[in-house]
């Protein structure tokens, strides 16, 4: 059954072991359903010695960039031991790529570390993420 929060942002496994979220929408709805994947995904992480790894698949748009800061902090504030989690974010747009990837490098949130890919490089980004420990 595909609920209003999978329609919104698509969870899929990977065998590599990647878990991809797809953002369908975009804005605070899409903002909503991604909070809501990564918490069902921190529910449910129980192996806190393997690194949690997420590729955010936003090609096609973009979060409100304040907003989802407030949510990843409200989300870390309420997991605040679930290990390290790596997150790949794949875009389109070059520019937000570069300019939120150096902020994100800068403001740290407790075990997580961000960075952001062209959505082009999508290999290079599945490669940084398999080389998290």
């Amino acid at each position: 059954m595909i609920t209003d929060i999978d329609a919104q942002c698509e969870h899929v496994l990977h065998e590599n072991g990647i878990h991809e979220l797809i953002l369908k929408e975009f804005g605070i709805r899409g903002t909503d359903a991604y909070f809501l994947q990564l918490e069902r995904l921190y529910q449910n992480w129980t192996n806190l010695d393997e690194p949690l790894r997420i590729m955010l698949n936003s090609a096609g748009g973009s979060l409100p960039i304040s907003y989802a800061m407030q949510r990843g902090k409200e989300l870390s504030a309420k997991y605040p031991k679930l290990g390290r989690i790596y997150t790949a974010t794949l875009t389109d747009n070059a520019m937000e790529a570069h300019i939120v990837d150096t902020f994100l490098r800068l403001v740290h949130f407790k075990g997580t570390q961000v960075r952001f890919f062209e959505n082009r490089d999508r290999d290079q980004a599945i490669e940084w993420l398999l080389k998290q420990k």
